[in-house]
């Protein structure tokens, strides 16, 4: 009998550098900030905007991101919507817990300024029956339980919606900048 793997899950991820897009985003925060129109969600301390409609930012983010959706996926969808777009910005010690971006297909992160010292996005399954008794392997691709990626300025990342991820924590005294969007797909 063969072995088969039955389930598979991708992530994009690219460097998308541009002084304007990031000199824009700092500026928002900067306003939203000033004006503490901020909310909380995921975030366990620091900053998170409300939804923003900044065009200077949602353009070069949306236009990378259908590029790379269109080059990654096979998408029958004849509209691509960024239904959502915030500012995250996390203080030395603050987190997002673990969560998921309901009501869209695809989420993504593209990070403005990071941490050396911690930080991570972390991907959790929680399906997983071995990781309870610990009698699993660790980094066994079939019972791992997290998949976790080390933030890099410009770096963008795009997932599927429903998977559970978290921030941990870091370290630095500066704080680590992100954007975090929500794309939706429609026929019609």
């Amino acid at each position: 009998m063969a072995r088969q793997i039955i389930f598979t899950t991708s992530i994009i991820t690219s460097i998308l550098k541009n002084e304007n897009l990031e000199k824009e985003i700092l500026k928002e925060l900067q306003t939203h900030e000033d004006l503490k129109q901020g909310r909380v969600r995921s975030n366990f301390g620091g900053f998170q905007t409300n939804d923003i409609t900044n065009k200077s930012i949602l353009e070069p983010l949306g236009n990378e991101t259908v590029r790379l959706i269109f080059e990654n996926y096979k998408i029958k969808a004849n509209k691509i919507n960024m239904n959502n777009l915030w500012i995250n910005k996390n203080y030395k010690n603050n987190f997002n817990n673990l969560h998921v971006h309901p009501r869209c297909h695809l989420s993504a992160v593209y990070y403005v300024d990071v941490s050396e010292k911690g930080g991570e996005l972390v991907f959790r399954r929680e399906d997983c029956i071995f990781t309870e008794q610990n009698l699993f392997i660790p980094n066994d691709m079939d019972f791992d339980d997290s998949f976790t990626i080390k933030p890099k300025k410009n770096l963008l990342i795009i997932f599927p919606s429903h998977l559970k991820h978290m921030v941990q924590p870091h370290e630095d005294d500066r704080p680590r900048i992100s954007v975090s969007f929500n794309i939706g797909f429609e026929n019609g």
